[in-house]
């Protein structure tokens, strides 16, 4: 497998976005991949997705691309959100409205793995406790047979799930993380 630079929920914030750029070109990474939620709530959707378009990199739409060009409502959003949202689909550059249009829900990476922003049936789910990790393992082995290894985004938390069966264990997310391929994460 590649080595690549996992980001999301970037929210428009291009200052952190160059911050992790840079720290990514230090460490030599060549490839990013990201989980969604280029837009919203910060003032520069426009360059972050510039930025991400000129490193290539594979990116699926989130909650807030969707919302930001009116592919999805505002019925789940927080009054923050909604507000940050409508000032998005007012200035966003119509070249990066076309781009986050044409984003896909999901992106199937080599041969185990699968991006995805919230659940796999959801991009809004949260995926904060045991039992939304178990049964979006289900639905990635329903729906995606083969993937073992899910990235998702929409939590603003680096978290690591180890799936074993009905069981499921948090493990350290800094420093490498050694995946057992029986298990799913």
């Amino acid at each position: 497998m590649a080595l690549y630079g996992v980001l999301g929920d970037i929210h428009g914030n291009r200052e952190a976005l160059e911050a992790v750029l840079a720290r990514l070109d230090a460490a030599g990474i060549p490839r990013l991949l990201c989980v969604g939620d280029v837009v919203g709530y910060n003032a520069d959707p426009d360059a972050c997705a510039e930025l991400l378009r000129a490193r290539d990199a594979i990116v699926i739409a989130g909650n807030h691309d969707l919302i930001g060009t009116g592919r999805l409502g505002f019925e789940r959003c927080s009054n923050k959100a909604m507000h940050s949202l409508k000032r998005t689909r007012r200035w966003l550059a119509p070249a990066t409205a076309h781009w986050l249009s044409a984003l896909p829900a999901h992106h199937l990476l080599e041969e185990r793995v699968l991006l995805t922003h919230g659940g796999v049936r959801d991009v809004q789910q949260y995926m904060t406790k045991p039992h939304h990790i178990v049964e979006n393992a289900r639905y990635l082995r329903d729906d995606f047979a083969g993937r073992r290894i899910c990235f998702f985004g929409h939590t603003h938390e680096q978290k690591v799930f180890e799936v074993d069966g009905e069981e499921v264990r948090e493990l350290p997310a800094q420093g490498t993380v050694r995946l057992d391929p029986r298990r799913e994460y």
